[in-house]
């Protein structure tokens, strides 16, 4: 027999042995179907991310999370948390523990070795004369009980008579006179007296 064998064809017009065919057939045969694997379908329940609470998405909220850098979504219990670390510890997702973590530099206010006040510009009552002040309380004493306290304030022509005054205790003193022969108080508190009534006046003018 010298005729010519045909093969099938195959997909592409092309002519296959049968030899070929009949083992690509029989390795469809023994090749297990696959079962086609059901869709994923998304829960519409959403967990908190810290308690795993399956609260839903409309009751958690978006917060920010130091440690990991990123936002999780968060119920209403665990929101007010404290979800952003303090120096030097922060929380675990699921147990809530205090670890340790990197110390953060933060800037710390300077504070003063010793303390301080800022009273450079004002006056320094302390500087006063206070045993000359003394002096000075002795003579208002002393026309308080002879007229009355306060009454230097309104004597009428204050202003000149209290210069008069002034001047007369001066002079007493440069004649070498150191008290006063009516009180026995010094002449120069006299006269430190009568100066403070005149400033007194100005001051009430100005």
């Amino acid at each position: 027999m010298s005729k010519d064998l045909v093969f099938p064809k195959t997909d592409n017009g092309q002519q296959e042995n049968p030899v070929i065919a009949a083992a690509r057939k029989s390795l469809q045969l023994r090749k297990p179907k696959t079962e086609a694997k059901p869709e994923k379908t998304k829960s519409a329940v959403a967990k908190c991310w810290r308690c795993k609470d399956p609260v839903g998405k409309a009751g958690l909220t978006q917060k920010w999370i130091r440690e990991l850098n990123a936002q999780r979504w968060l119920c209403e219990n665990c929101v007010p948390l404290k979800d952003e670390p303090y120096e030097g510890e922060t929380y675990e997702a699921d147990t809530r523990a205090v670890i340790p973590m990197k110390k953060v530099k933060y800037p710390v206010a300077k504070v003063e070795p010793s303390g301080r006040k800022d009273d450079s510009e004002k006056l320094q009552m302390n500087l006063l004369p206070w045993d000359a002040l003394e002096e000075v309380a002795k003579v208002l004493t002393a026309g308080a009980k002879k007229y009355s306290p306060n009454g230097w304030k309104t004597v009428p022509d204050k202003v000149e008579r209290y210069e008069a005054a002034l001047i007369r205790h001066l002079a007493a003193y440069k004649r070498g006179e150191d008290l006063d022969p009516e009180d026995g108080l010094s002449h120069l508190a006299h006269l430190a007296c009568n100066a403070l009534f005149l400033v007194s006046f100005r001051e009430e003018k100005r």
